[in-house]
């Protein structure tokens, strides 16, 4: 936001819990009061499930969670922002995600997603060739 205000845009960030249609109305209310339209929404929250588990022994409430979160949420604050976004001569919508909350990469055999401050790297799986592509001698 500092880099923003001081190129002289007229920027703030607007703090709001995105699986809570009160606090989505709230943010709302604000950014109508403060500014009256919308250029830019980010949609940026995100939470991860835990880590690497089997499809068999996921925990049905963090399941939820995640799609609450990183998937429901986004549709939430995005309905719910429209209106002020509309009025915006050049509005955007920018939706930032991380592969850390991804239910594919949770339950691959193999893949590294870093520890709870987030991915390092991604350890590629090993593989057996198969028969067919395994060189004749």
């Amino acid at each position: 936001m500092a880099k923003l205000r001081a190129a002289g845009a007229d920027a703030f960030g607007v703090p709001l819990d995105v699986t809570d249609d009160e606090s989505v109305i709230a943010a709302v209310q604000l950014i109508e009061e403060r500014a009256g339209r919308l250029d830019v929404l980010v949609n940026n929250a995100g939470v991860a499930g835990g880590w690497p588990e089997e499809p068999s022994t996921l925990d049905l409430d963090t399941v939820r969670r995640l799609v609450e979160t990183n998937g429901i949420g986004v549709i939430r604050v995005t309905n719910a922002m429209l209106p002020l976004l509309r009025r915006s001569a050049h509005p955007r919508i920018v939706n930032q995600s991380s592969h850390v909350g991804s239910l594919t990469l949770q339950t691959t055999p193999g893949v590294d997603l870093g520890g709870s401050a987030g991915p390092t790297r991604r350890r590629r799986p090993t593989s057996t060739p198969s028969p067919s592509s395994t060189p004749r001698s």
